[in-house]
């Protein structure tokens, strides 16, 4: 454990180290933090090789974490209200230990990071992502929308429609590039799948399609797309109410969603769904000094 101004950075080795310290940090913010709580859990079930650092204050209590499971985004996860300064030195802590080709996270700490990258390396930074973070809890009104079909769990049978469609929603969702290989596109729908987080809108062919996660009290509805033929009918509403009211029925005390700034079909069908403003989200891709940039 090193000292940086007054914080002290904490690396660890594996996702299960990592997650004995942190995941009661993440469940504190669980509404921000479902989605690399799942990621490090996943990284520990499956044993894959991950990065990633605790801050914590002069009291040792943390203020800040980063994940990653190689060679993936780090999630970016400050305490509210964001800790500005503790980003700053982790990002100088990273940078000169290991590298970082991007980070994901609450867009004000991760504008910060982003140019504290680029100042201390004199690399380059590409805005991946710039997003809505969307919020419902109980008692708010859920729309009821029914156009033609039912929602339903896909299945592997489903892939041949299916990678088509991810494939092209998470290009319009402005994914890293590394989240829109075909390869990782492929893989992370047969484990979502596999899971039972993959949800469909069959009206005799799949109109729309979305995941989820859940880790109860919170569920996360993520990477929505709609077949292009199918848009403008309400298919992506009624996916959304449909698996905003089955979560909080059962239970959970909050459903969450996320919609590309420049992505209007999925803003509008998150706000008729009946999700409200949370906060912003953003991602940055970093492109070291005299490396050939990702093409779009």
């Amino acid at each position: 454990m090193g000292l940086i101004r007054k914080y002290h950075i904490q690396s660890f080795p594996s996702a299960g180290l990592f997650l004995a310290e942190a995941e009661e940090f993440y469940r504190r913010d669980l509404v921000q933090n479902i989605l690399p709580l799942y990621v490090a859990q996943r990284a520990r079930s499956r044993n894959e090789r991950t990065e990633s650092y605790l801050v914590r204050d002069s009291d040792g209590k943390i203020v800040f974490a980063a994940f990653r499971s190689l060679p993936f985004h780090f999630f970016m996860s400050p305490q509210h209200p964001e800790d500005i300064a503790g980003a700053a030195d982790l990002m100088e802590h990273i940078v000169a230990t290991s590298g970082c080709p991007g980070l994901t996270g609450p867009a004000r700490v991760c504008g910060v990071m982003a140019q504290q990258w680029a100042r201390l390396t004199g690399g380059t930074v590409k805005q991946d992502l710039d997003s809505t973070f969307y919020m419902i809890e109980p008692g708010q009104e859920v729309a009821s929308v029914a156009p033609k079909g039912h929602m339903r769990l896909a299945t592997l049978d489903d892939l041949p429609e299916l990678l088509p469609l991810m494939q092209r929603g998470s290009e319009e969702m402005g994914l890293p590039p590394e989240e829109c290989d075909p390869l990782v596109v492929e893989a992370t729908l047969r484990r979502a799948i596999s899971e039972g987080g993959q949800l469909v809108w069959d009206d005799g062919g799949i109109a729309a399609t979305l995941r989820g996660i859940f880790i109860p009290p919170v569920a996360s509805l993520a990477t929505m797309a709609t077949h292009h033929e199918r848009r403008g009918k309400g298919y992506a509403t009624a996916i959304l109410a449909q698996a905003i009211k089955g979560p909080l029925a059962s239970g959970f005390t909050h459903v969450v969603g996320y919609a590309d700034k420049d992505n209007i079909g999925s803003n509008k069908a998150c706000q008729r769904a009946g999700f409200r403003f949370y906060c912003k989200n953003a991602a940055y891709t970093f492109t070291a000094p005299n490396a050939k940039p990702a093409e779009d």
